[in-house]
């Protein structure tokens, strides 16, 4: 044994036994951490995973009223232009009041909320930075007065031209429809809350210039592609069997700027039967029902009478 050594089984000497005591200790605690890395791991949340395997972003959160109750069906629009084109993200709150955007490219973002007899919400400025997610909740108030979740008052409709990167201009509607009236392709994917393509969804652009309304069916993948569109303002509508169907005005199609439209349906609720007109508009009455009548035929007219002149005589004819 030897001063500042350590002495081994059997024997031996070895040098610097504190310093090799010291490695031994962390390599102790590492084999005792990896296993509890390991149980976070596998105990993490499944979208989480995916969207770290996926390398996009994520967005969640909820839609409440003043009594902090979740509103059911609210629609949620999510903007950015990105280097090569806009994105234009639609979704709506399920029956907890929640909603969810995954695998969202990095970019500055703006939301806004709506939902029946509520003001506008909105966000401003979200930064979208893959694997990070963000959480955003949104309390409408109600009409009379404008609820802007930002930060700051929201002067534009819901369908704004989507926000350009750090340092680009907002350009007016006028200017965003720009000289050159080339069509302008459009994208895009329908999924379902958990995040399956939903196929044979009907997907209507309308406004604009003529032919007017372009519809169009999604692919058994989900997706969907128009040749090209006029840029204007246009009104999109997405719908589906069993899902709440999504109406938003003002979607602007830029002059040179390809459309990516990614939508998120959320599941009908049953229990909003009783209460369709908080998703689509209230149905005129019908008219009262009029029983139709209808005439009878007129009556055949009597046979006209044979002429007897050319008949053959009663015995038959005379022989020869």
């Amino acid at each position: 044994m030897t001063r500042g050594g350590g002495v081994t089984r059997g024997g031996g000497v070895t040098r610097g036994g504190r310093a090799g005591r010291a490695r031994q200790r962390g390599a102790g605690a590492r084999a005792r951490l990896m296993p509890l890395a390991l149980v976070l791991l596998l105990s993490a949340e499944p979208g989480a995973l995916a969207e770290l395997a996926s390398g996009g972003g994520r967005i969640k959160g909820s839609v409440s009223g003043d009594g902090r109750k979740g509103l059911v069906a609210a629609h949620v629009a999510a903007r950015t232009a990105l280097p090569d084109r806009d994105l234009v993200c639609l979704t709506t709150t399920d029956e907890t009041g929640g909603y969810l955007y995954e695998s969202l490219p990095p970019g500055t973002y703006e939301l806004r909320a709506r939902a029946a007899g509520h003001a506008e919400g909105r966000y401003a400025d979200v930064e979208v930075k893959p694997p990070f997610r963000n959480i955003l909740d949104f309390r409408l108030r109600p009409e009379a007065g404008e609820a802007d979740a930002g930060g700051g008052e929201s002067t534009s409709g819901p369908g704004m031209t989507p926000p350009g990167s750090a340092g680009e201009s907002r350009p007016t509607p006028a200017a965003a429809a720009g000289t050159d009236g080339a069509p302008v392709p459009v994208t895009g994917r329908i999924i379902g809350p958990a995040g399956d393509p939903v196929p044979d969804a009907e997907i209507a652009f309308s406004g604009g210039p003529p032919p007017g309304q372009r519809l169009v069916l999604s692919t058994p993948e989900g997706r969907f592609s128009l040749e090209g569109l006029v840029p204007d303002t246009y009104e999109l509508s997405v719908s589906a069997p069993g899902a709440i169907p999504i109406r938003v005005a003002g979607v602007k199609v830029r002059a040179g700027r390809p459309l990516e439209v990614q939508v998120r349906l959320a599941d009908y609720p049953l229990e909003m039967a009783a209460r369709r007109g908080i998703i689509l508009p209230p149905e005129a009455p019908l008219p009262p029902r009029r029983l139709l009548e209808i005439p009878p035929p007129p009556p055949e007219p009597p046979p006209a009478p044979a002429d007897r002149s050319q008949a053959p005589p009663p015995g038959g004819p005379p022989a020869a």
